[in-house]
């Protein structure tokens, strides 16, 4: 008999290049409805809690306490359109006081998922009810860098596990994984969420797209997974009536950190919805009030997130009015990509005007000696 696991797994192949994997079970990924009561919040930002559980195998391996803070700054920044919100709570599952952050010295740093998964979480479980656990390894087998279960799952613990290295939000974090978005990619997982590629080519009409595939209507079919920053006029599949391009730039894709910048609306819907349903305890006011949800918080914890980090890149995009301005010290050249998948300019000025679009939704791709940056906006 073939089992299937379900978690999903990021493993890399080689040296500076990555190969996501994640195994699928869609057995826990049902979205179940919400609750009479939860209803009427269909449109309030939900607030997760999470805890992080650093694990090494010396003290010495544990991370700089900033990149803790940067990973949570980077799932909100991420998770803001969706109007899903994290937070560190205040007090532990006793009620006791707590900054949202473990710290444990152990072999299990290094981490064999194959035969060692609920023997790592066991070590620092808080209830996966009323916390989203996020363990961080020094590493794992396999040159995995990630892997989660959904809230769902009852054949293993729900939650996230981490390698240290792709940890944080740009400082101090190597590309590709440098924008913190393989916990958002996990955290989709989840969530309820599944590959754009699920099944290659299928669920290509309006009457199949929501029951095969990756069940969501809005992220065109992908044959199989891209990987590192591929062009938006990718395309590998044909839906009838209309084939569109691949949604390559999809936050639960294999793409580089800096080329995934979206959830699509019906991605949105789905997790909001699995959170209203499976996660009803976990947003829920009552588990909020025990958190200690919207208090200040403890000095000490500000401390810990508050230590000094590492001088921020010195690339900088701003706007001013219709006028996009681009600094830094190195080259710099850009383009701009309509929803089609249509490159509608380019350049390698300091700045451009975007008066001259209609509106609409576009990418902003800016290219440096340092790596690809990826801008995602709505033109009014």
């Amino acid at each position: 008999m073939v089992v299937r696991r379900a978690y999903w797994a990021i493993v890399l192949w080689g040296v500076g290049w990555a190969q996501r994997y994640c195994p699928v079970d869609r057995a826990f990924l049902r979205p179940f409805p919400p609750a009479v009561s939860w209803r009427e919040a269909l449109t309030d930002t939900l607030w997760v809690p999470v805890v992080f559980h650093v694990i090494s195998q010396d003290s010495a391996g544990w991370l700089p306490a900033y990149r803790l803070g940067d990973q949570l700054a980077a799932l909100n920044r991420d998770y803001k359109a969706a109007a899903i919100q994290f937070y560190l709570p205040r007090y532990g599952p006793q009620g006791e006081p707590t900054c949202g952050l473990t710290w444990h010295v152990s072999p299990l740093g290094r981490h064999d998922w194959t035969t060692e998964e609920d023997t790592l979480k066991k070590l620092c479980l808080w209830p996966p009810d009323s916390f989203v656990n996020i363990w961080i390894v020094d590493e794992m087998v396999l040159s995995t860098v990630g892997y989660a279960r959904a809230l769902g799952d009852t054949a293993g613990i729900p939650g996230i596990v981490l390698v240290k290295s792709v940890v944080g939000n740009r400082t101090g974090v190597a590309r590709p994984f440098d924008w913190g978005r393989t916990a958002v990619h996990e955290m989709g997982h989840v969530l309820s969420l599944l590959h754009p590629f699920e099944g290659g080519c299928v669920g290509t009409t309006p009457q199949t797209c929501a029951m095969e595939g990756d069940e969501i209507c809005d992220t065109p079919p992908q044959r199989q997974p891209a990987f590192g920053c591929p062009p938006l006029t990718t395309n590998t599949c044909t839906e009838i009536p209309t084939d569109l391009p691949d949604p390559v730039d999809n936050f639960m894709g294999y793409v580089d950190d800096s080329c995934m910048v979206r959830f699509t609306p019906e991605q949105t819907q789905r997790m909001r919805l699995y959170l209203q349903g499976i996660g009803g305890t976990l947003i829920s006011p009552i588990n909020q009030q025990r958190r200690g949800w919207g208090s200040l918080a403890d000095s000490a914890c500000g401390v810990v997130l508050g230590l000094p980090k590492p001088a921020p890149s010195p690339l900088r995009f701003w706007r001013e009015g219709t006028l996009w301005r681009l600094e830094g010290p190195e080259p710099i050249g850009w383009e701009v990509w309509d929803a089609w998948g249509r490159k509608i300019t380019e350049g390698t000025t300091r700045s451009f005007d975007e008066q001259v679009l209609p509106a609409g939704l576009y990418v902003l791709r800016v290219h440096t000696p340092a790596g690809l940056y990826t801008i995602r906006w709505y033109r009014l």
